[in-house]
């Protein structure tokens, strides 16, 4: 039997085409096959929760304002459809979470939280295991408010951890269970915060609670070599008096679970040591210098015996330099060493070593 007219499948695979081809014109396209979809008198064509979950996709990629705030018209309509029938296409967690992406995509956190709350009144609301918050809906609105300049990000960012935290423990829904993911983009966010002191001190606090969530049986959650590097790195910049000593014992701990585990999400890299070598260099301590060159040394051993992530480059011999230039017990033997980093990364570069090229930084 040949069948006469468009299908709900031919419908569904023209809404499909639009969401993969990239155009800017596809929000728009898919949009109006929504709605013809919704105007149809044919038997059997009719919009379900697939069409409009690519339509919300269609609009949420776009990465623009007018686009996304078609996405989140498109799912209010939904919303009203369903409330009015039940026999019409049902929101879930997925729809929400792709609006909330969209907005957090572009910056615009208040807007992605503010979905993030539609999608848990509708699931206080109807308890409706469709509609469960989860991971993603959460880990999208804490990564908005860490892209906005907002001086209240990051503590926004933290509020939601917390919440996600305390919605687990309260309904043992495992879909909110501890996870790395979303205490990273809490780590990043507060590495973005201007208070210098406050990002140290509060991205610790969240590693520290990751190690005790890991410790305490919550596998997914334990921290991974960019966890430590963001606090690491938020440490270097504070320019707090001990500042350097904590950065260096947190690499030291990490160092420590990667010879443990030979997990390659635990091992250092290039950054993470000069990170803790940048945060010796401007810490004006009588032993700095002498911290910076073991540090230096430590990655040059680490390269030689295979371990390619950890070598040396400009910046970290240029961070070398600095603390040289910067010491106040500096004596002819420090000159000597000084020039002697500047030759080996001159002769490295002829060698082919391109990541090791002076730079202007380098010669002071």
């Amino acid at each position: 039997k040949i069948e006469k007219g468009p299908t709900q499948s031919l419908y569904t695979l023209v809404l499909k085409t639009w969401s993969n081809s990239g155009l800017e014109i596809a929000g728009e396209r898919a949009e109006d096959v929504l709605y013809q979809m919704q105007s149809s008198d044919m038997p059997g064509i009719f919009p379900g929760t697939i069409a409009f979950s690519v339509v919300l996709n269609c609009w949420g990629r776009q990465e623009r304002l007018f686009a996304t705030n078609r996405a989140f018209a498109v799912l209010k309509h939904m919303e009203e459809r369903f409330k009015a029938d039940k026999k019409n296409a049902k929101p879930n967690t997925y729809c929400y979470a792709t609006v909330i992406d969209a907005y957090g995509c572009i910056g615009k956190a208040v807007e992605a939280e503010q979905v993030l709350e539609r999608l848990l009144e509708a699931f206080d609301e109807s308890q409706d295991p469709d509609l469960q918050p989860n991971a993603v809906a959460f880990t999208s609105a804490i990564k908005a408010w860490g892209k906005t300049d907002s001086p209240e990000g990051p503590m926004r960012a933290e509020n939601l951890l917390e919440r996600m935290h305390t919605l687990y423990l309260k309904t043992g829904n495992e879909l909110l269970a501890p996870h790395f993911i979303p205490f990273t983009s809490v780590l990043h966010a507060w590495a973005r915060c201007r208070e210098k002191a406050r990002k140290a001190s509060r991205s610790e606090a969240i590693l520290t609670r990751m190690q005790e969530l890991y410790t305490a049986g919550y596998e997914d959650v334990r921290p991974n070599q960019i966890s430590y590097a963001t606090v690491i790195d938020c440490l270097a910049k504070s320019n707090e008096r001990g500042a350097a000593q904590r950065a260096e014992a947190l690499l030291e701990s990490l160092m420590a679970l990667y010879e443990e585990t030979g997990d390659a999400s635990l091992r250092p890299n290039t950054i993470t040591f000069t990170s803790v070598m940048d945060a010796w260099a401007k810490s004006k301590e009588k032993y700095a210098v002498s911290r910076v060159e073991a540090i230096l040394q430590k990655m040059e051993e680490i390269y030689k015996a295979g371990g390619k992530d950890a070598k040396p480059n400009t910046i970290s011999y240029t961070i070398t330099l600095r603390a040289f230039a910067t010491d106040t017990n500096a004596d002819e033997k420090t000159a000597e060493k000084a020039l002697e980093i500047l030759n080996k990364m001159k002769m490295l570069e002829r060698k082919g070593h391109k990541d090791l090229s002076p730079s202007a930084k380098t010669y002071g």
